[in-house]
């Protein structure tokens, strides 16, 4: 592949996952910190997401031999 190809798609990825990372904040964090209220169900999961998000810049590896390796 050429350049001029993946660096476009790399700033378009970028991109996308900018304004996705920013629109969950915008719904979840007002929902979070509004008070008296009960933290919900959805509302703790988009946390527990957007922690996962800003922690590990989304790479999450599935693979269960990485995770017991000693």
């Amino acid at each position: 592949m050429s350049i001029f190809v993946i660096v476009p798609a790399v700033l378009l990825l970028f991109i996308i996952l900018t304004g996705l990372l920013q629109w969950l904040w915008n719904i979840t964090i007002p929902l979070a910190f509004d008070g008296g209220r009960k933290i919900e169900f959805l509302v703790a999961f988009r946390l527990l997401l957007i922690g996962v998000l800003l922690s590990s810049g989304g790479m999450v590896s599935c693979n269960p031999t990485s995770a017991g390796a000693a």
